[in-house]
């Protein structure tokens, strides 16, 4: 044997379990990281599932809830909420909505007869030798052709549950027609205000009589927002 040659070692019995706990260490971050790894993986599927289905499931939970605004067989549905132009054969102005009271723009919600005013517009024009009710005739017969309800002036509007009153009054010197359109889960209105002018007993004879008409043209408005306001009403 060479003296000069080192001589050959045995590895240390005291090495291994070094070995092995380093490698068990390993082994604990690699799960580590794969389980954080799929986790993620999960929350990131999920959100951009959430994503992409975030109308189906809002339209499931309108669908789920009860619709306290749905029509009946009883209710008049129209086919459009479009108004016909003014009657062509008087001059119009149109006026501010504060000349006038609110009896053209309001309506009665059944419970507790709640009043519901609408926004709109008011023209007013006088019209000579009116024996025929011109204006109301016009609008009663074309928006009775659009299904409106109301074309007599009286009655409500039915729904599943509640009722809608519009305006109507009748005297000796005029009176109110009004007429309700529903299409589409909204509501819109037409009122006419006729007054003979000048007003005199029925037994009087006009030689040239004259009405002065009023004719209130709402916007159309959802019934859910007017649910809405009846609730804020309490």
């Amino acid at each position: 044997m060479d003296p000069n040659v080192p001589p050959l070692t045995e590895p240390h019995e005291e090495d291994s379990p070094q070995v092995a706990k380093k490698e068990s260490h390993v082994a604990i971050i690699v799960l580590v990281i794969l389980t954080l790894t799929v986790i993620l993986a999960g929350i990131l599927y999920l959100f951009f599932f959430l994503r992409s289905h975030k109308d189906l499931l809002t339209a499931a939970a309108v669908t789920n809830q009860p619709n306290t605004t749905e029509a009946t067989q009883d209710t008049t549905t129209a086919s459009s909420l479009d108004v016909p132009s003014l009657y062509s054969q008087a001059d119009w102005q149109a006026v501010p909505a504060d000349s006038h009271d609110n009896s053209l723009a309001t309506l009665i919600y059944s419970t507790n007869n709640t009043q519901i005013i609408l926004n709109g517009k008011y023209w007013t024009s006088e019209i000579e030798n009116n024996t025929s009710m011109n204006v109301e005739t016009y609008y009663f017969k074309t928006l009775k052709n659009e299904g409106w309800f109301g074309a007599g002036g009286a009655g409500t509007l039915q729904f599943a549950d509640f009722s809608l009153t519009p305006p109507a009054a009748d005297g000796p010197c005029g009176g109110i027609h009004s007429f309700l359109g529903y299409a589409g889960g909204s509501v819109r209105m037409v009122s006419v205000l006729g007054e003979k002018v000048p007003c005199q007993s029925a037994s009087s004879v006009y030689t040239t009589p004259a009405t002065d008409y009023t004719v209130f043209v709402s916007d159309p408005m959802k019934l859910s927002d007017i649910q809405k306001y009846v609730k804020s009403k309490g």
